[in-house]
This record gives C-alpha cells, structure tokens and sequence, in this order.
C-alpha cells in the first residue's frame, strides 16, 4: 500500500481544498511541522477518518457524524459538504477515491477511478450509478439501493464481495494512524496474539538502546470481566482492553562490583520512562509497516522520545538501509525539526494558517534540494510556519 496524496476541504481547520502529493523518494517518510494549532492533528484527523470511515460506514455502531467538523469561521460552511479524496496505489493497481458527507452524517457524493494504464476510468459515480453507468465493474442501480443515505456505497460493495471494492478495502486496512491515545497496548496485544512477534520486538528495543533484556506480556483478566457488562462504545471498550496487558521487562542484575548476578523484572508502565514506553508503544506499528507494505501515520512523533530515537525510526523507512522490506511509509506530524536536515526538502511539509485561521498546506519555498541546515532556517523564521511567540 502506497499513499500517492491526499485532499480535504472543508474539516475542522481546513476551509479551502488542501492536497498534499507525498514524496516517492527512497527516504518514504513524509514529515508535517507547524506551530501549535496550525492543523497538524486535524489532518492526522482527516486521513483517520476517511479510512474508517470507508472500513466502517455500514456499521451502525460506527456511525460518525461531522455535525461540527466542519471549517466553522465562515459562516456558509455550515451548509457545505465536507470533502476527503485521496490517490493511492495496492497491489500494483492505483485507485483515485473521493467522497463527500453532509452534516447530518448523510453521504453527499463519492467517485472511484481505476488506473488502467493510459489514464483513469471511472469505475463508478454515486450520482450516476442509477442509470446502471458502471455495470461492467459490479456497480448497478442494485448495489445503489442497498445502501443506507450514511453509508458508502464502497463499503456496501465490500461486503458484497465486489472484487474491485475489496482491493480497495484492502488496501486502505494497511494504513495505520496512531496518536497518543490509541497507541497504548497495541504492541502488548499483538505479541500475545503471536508469539513470533516478540523477538521482532525485542530486537527494536535493544536497536533502541534501552538496556532491555527481554520481556513478558499477560493480559489482566480481571479487568475483562469489568468491562464486559460495560456501556461504552465499541472503539473506547477497544481501548480499554489494551490497557490491560501487563508488561514486564527484564534487566541485568548486577553486585556492587559490577559482576552480573542475574536479572530483575520491572513493569513497563510503573517502573520504565515514558520514553520507553513511547518507544515499546511504536515497535509494532514500525515492524508491520517494514515489513507488510503499511502505511503508518504517527501524530507528535517525538512526545517523550530523544531526538537521536526519532531518526532512529525515521532512518528505519530508508530504502537504503535494508530494514524497510516492504516499501513501508512513514507520515508524521512533529515539532522535531533536525529531522528537517535527514529527510530533505522534498519530504518535508509546512502548515500554517491565514487570515481566515484555515490551515494551509505548503512546501519549504526557497530552499535548495541539498540544503544542510533547513532546521536552522526553519526556526528562525525564513520559510515561515513558525509561532509569533513573544517574550
């Protein structure tokens, strides 16, 4: 799975169109700096949102609405549809996909295109699909009708078993975001789903340098059964339950002469730094994008991690490095900007905002594509996207 751009309108911050085209060059990492409130996170958001929502829109018990996501200072926005489209290439194919929802949550419009070689070709428009325009690839007025006013009509195709929608579908499930708060457990939850994992693991916490030996993962049952007759929503029950694996580390323990004497068991969350436990957050959601093809969006990469660990990942995404297998890509959102002089101009993006506080989306203009010291310039204001802090 490959990420070719991405487009929103009219979404939180977001007023005007802003596309973003990701850089193909053998670094695979594409980086979003920006002061604090320039619409980082809620383009973290937007990616977020148009794959569950394709993934999810036919189920009820995932039904979101964007009642009050959409640009709110400009008052005829309310009224507006609000925009998501994306280029994407999986299993050697490129799709172009957009669509549109309204404030009650109602679908407005949506369009799939298919790369045949010389161009695309429209596998079918929702507005169209009545007139059984798109019958050849499995789209009919059928397929139109069976889908609720909330729901896409990809979504719907998916679970009919629509092989074009289910390439699509598949390739959108390789992209993975985490922020903050869904990061916790992930990695916990994985390796004691396989085994195989956790040497994969513990190879990236020693690359790492944490002077972790080894370590363990249980699950809390206890904390299931509290949960079970629990009235929360299936995403927040779904986070609750990560939380309660319990992880233990193991370091060498040594006598006061230095001579190691054995080893000593600490709890990940009681005992080991935020950092580490950043880091034992990250190594999953790393290893599968290496090693799967993934895309991985991370929001605020460097909370709590040194800036020699946050090029430590970033370097992992290098081609030339031979760790990533599978032409994983990595996207982030940071305020680390010596990763500015590792990735280069041509994978580095800068948000900021206008006279209408909406977020627009540019490259770093006027900097040369082997400038050395485009952090230096960054935070002394010459390509701008800076905060106008005052002291």
């Amino acid at each position: 799975m490959r990420l070719i751009s991405f487009k929103v309108k009219n979404y939180k911050s977001f007023n005007n169109e802003q596309k973003i085209v990701f850089s193909d060059s053998p670094k695979n990492v594409t980086a979003f700096f920006g002061p604090n409130s320039s619409g980082k996170t809620n383009l973290f958001s937007a990616v977020d949102f148009y794959c569950d929502f394709i993934l999810h829109s036919t189920d009820f018990r995932r039904r979101k609405i964007l009642s009050q996501d959409y640009f709110r200072f400009v008052s005829e926005n309310a009224e507006l549809p609000t925009e998501f489209g994306s280029e994407f290439e999986t299993d050697g194919i490129k799709y172009r996909y957009n669509f549109s929802v309204l404030r009650n949550g109602n679908v407005d419009d949506e369009k799939l295109q298919r790369d045949n070689g010389s161009g695309y070709v429209t596998i079918f428009a929702r507005k169209s699909l009545k007139n059984n325009t798109y019958e050849e690839y499995g789209f009919s007025s059928k397929i139109l009708g069976e889908t609720r006013q909330d729901s896409l009509v990809l979504t719907r195709a998916y679970t009919a078993n629509n092989k074009i929608a289910m390439s699509v579908v598949s390739g959108i499930e390789k992209v993975m975001a985490f922020s903050m708060m869904n990061f916790h457990g992930y990695t916990a939850e994985k390796v004691l789903e396989n085994p195989i994992m956790k040497g994969k693991v513990l190879n990236f916490l020693k690359m790492a340098d944490l002077y972790i030996q080894d370590f363990s993962v249980k699950k809390n049952e206890m904390y299931d059964k509290m949960m079970q007759n629990s009235l929360l929503s299936d995403e927040a029950m779904k986070l609750f339950k990560r939380s309660s694996y319990e992880v233990m580390t193991t370091h060498i323990l040594r006598d006061a002469s230095g001579a190691v004497i054995g080893v000593k068991d600490m709890s990940l969350n009681e005992n080991e730094s935020s950092g580490t436990n950043r880091i034992f957050s990250y190594a999953l959601p790393v290893i599968e994008a290496l090693e799967e093809g993934k895309v991985l969006y991370i929001d605020e990469l460097e909370v709590n991690l040194h800036p020699r660990e946050c090029a430590f990942i970033v370097k992992l995404f290098d081609s030339e490095n031979g760790m990533n297998l599978a032409n994983g890509q990595l996207i982030i959102n940071t305020h680390e900007t010596s990763l500015m002089d590792i990735l280069g101009k041509e994978n580095v993006y800068l948000l900021g905002k206008d006279r209408f506080e909406s977020t627009v989306i540019g490259k770093l203009v006027g900097a040369r594509n082997d400038d050395k010291n485009l952090a230096k310039k960054y935070n002394v204001g010459m390509f701008g996207a800076v905060p106008r802090v005052e002291i």
